[in-house]
């Protein structure tokens, strides 16, 4: 696979455990959750990416234990 990236532009990779990961009430974080969050993280810093979905991840699953791993990687192309 291929793909044409320009300045400044990310790539996340991530585990089914991100979009997966689920509340107390047993609903999904899901891929709209995380399409939408990472949208509005504009231009952020790889490190500020990654901190960010954790996080909301965490305030999503409300302390839920999770039956899967939640691993990420960002990388960021600078030309």
């Amino acid at each position: 696979m291929k793909i044409r990236m320009s300045p400044q532009d990310s790539v996340v990779l991530y585990t089914d455990g991100v979009t997966e990961a689920f509340n107390k009430s047993g609903e999904e974080y899901g891929e709209k959750r995380l399409v939408s969050l990472l949208e509005n993280l504009g231009q952020k810093s790889v490190g500020n990416i990654i901190t960010s979905i954790a996080e909301d991840v965490a305030i999503f699953s409300e302390g839920a234990a999770q039956s899967d791993d939640i691993t990420m990687l960002c990388m960021k192309y600078f030309g």
